[in-house]
């Protein structure tokens, strides 16, 4: 039997030179399309940067993260789904951005003409970032908590049935169950925040508004600061029939400080509970999640 090293006069040096040469080029193909294939949206020229670099750039477009038009949100994004591109098996990169996709969704929930498909397409791509940040990391807990708040804008943009049929809200409860249980606390009150929304717009026989109430108060008591969630606690004495109780709650929202380090949005939250206080009640609840 000859050696490798014998092989390759004539014409036996020419075919195996192309196979290998076909070879090396669909393995290269298959490098660039798996990322493609996890991170459908792509990510642009930004795609083949250094993932920490990037997540650097997306840190600093989060920081200064506003409301509904401002362009750091889409930046974040942008950056930390380069990141995630860049390092498939990278925790932080992914839980980040299925946190700025959760925040670009919810902030596009105050604009007057809703994009329900883009609520639905956004949330289920946090879903699957978050997903696998969960898969990388199943003991850390953002990769719950954010799997759980994009989970609410996918099954508010596909509508309730549909939701309920995929099972959904089975999964929302589980991860915020999960985080509940691990540190309630976390994020000044976006765990129990989170609960007190799924047992309030859940659909029945799953809803409790009682529990949604108790639940709101412990938020409210993690963070006294935060203006959503006195807000939400509005919203659950309104779930229970008490609006003289809600709007007396909203009265004191609109009277709060805020805190723009910690809650970017707060202003946001105090013309919300201004418009509730003027219309007497508290401006569709489902969405406020």
């Amino acid at each position: 039997m000859r050696s490798f090293n014998s092989i390759g006069k004539g014409r036996n040096i020419s075919r195996i030179g192309k196979y290998l040469f076909l070879l090396i080029s669909l393995f290269f193909i298959c490098l660039l399309m798996i990322p493609e294939a996890l991170y459908p949206q792509g990510t642009g020229k930004a795609a083949s940067g250094d993932p920490k670099a990037l997540l650097e750039l997306g840190d600093a477009s989060w920081e200064k993260r506003g409301t509904r038009l401002d362009t750091d949100n889409l930046r974040a994004v942008e950056y930390y789904r380069a990141a995630a591109a860049s390092d498939p098996f990278n925790y932080e990169a992914h839980w980040k951005c299925a946190r700025a996709l959760w925040w670009l969704s919810d902030q596009m929930l105050d604009a007057g003409s809703l994009d329900r498909e883009k609520q639905k397409k956004l949330g289920r791509e946090g879903m699957e970032l978050a997903g696998r940040a969960k898969l990388i990391n199943p003991d850390g807990i953002e990769g719950h908590i954010y799997f759980a708040l994009n989970a609410f804008h996918c099954a508010f943009g596909a509508g309730m049935i549909e939701a309920m049929k995929e099972g959904v809200f089975d999964s929302i409860y589980e991860d915020l169950a999960w985080c509940n249980e691990r540190d309630e606390a976390y994020g000044g009150g976006i765990v129990l925040r989170g609960l007190s929304s799924y047992y309030r717009i859940v659909p029945w026989p799953n809803r409790d508004n009682e529990k949604a109430l108790k639940l709101s108060i412990k938020a409210v008591r993690a963070d006294e600061t935060s203006v959503r969630n006195v807000i939400y606690l509005a919203a659950a004495y309104e779930m229970l029939g008490m609006g003289d109780k809600a709007i007396n709650v909203l009265g004191v929202a609109v009277e709060m400080e805020g805190d723009k380090e910690s809650e970017p949005d707060f202003k946001r939250w105090k013309k919300f509970a201004k418009k509730c206080i003027d219309e007497g009640r508290v401006i569709e609840p489902e969405r406020l999640f």
